[in-house]
């Protein structure tokens, strides 16, 4: 596949506070199937960087 996806939702109630999520994608093999990770919240912003196999976090640099 070339990549390995995380997706992570936590919060939200019966009272409607809404749920929050991440979603990750990291290099299966880094340098092999790719060099940089992405990472998007619920803020929408789509981040990605070369971090040398590590999931990417919302510090990395925002995609356009």
């Amino acid at each position: 596949m070339g990549y390995k996806f995380r997706y992570v939702i936590s919060g939200g109630s019966d009272l409607g506070a809404p749920a929050k999520y991440e979603i990750a994608a990291t290099p299966e093999t880094y340098a092999r199937t790719g060099r940089r990770s992405f990472f998007r919240d619920i803020s929408g912003g789509l981040h990605g960087a070369d971090r040398q196999g590590a999931v990417g976090s919302e510090v990395d640099p925002r995609l356009e």
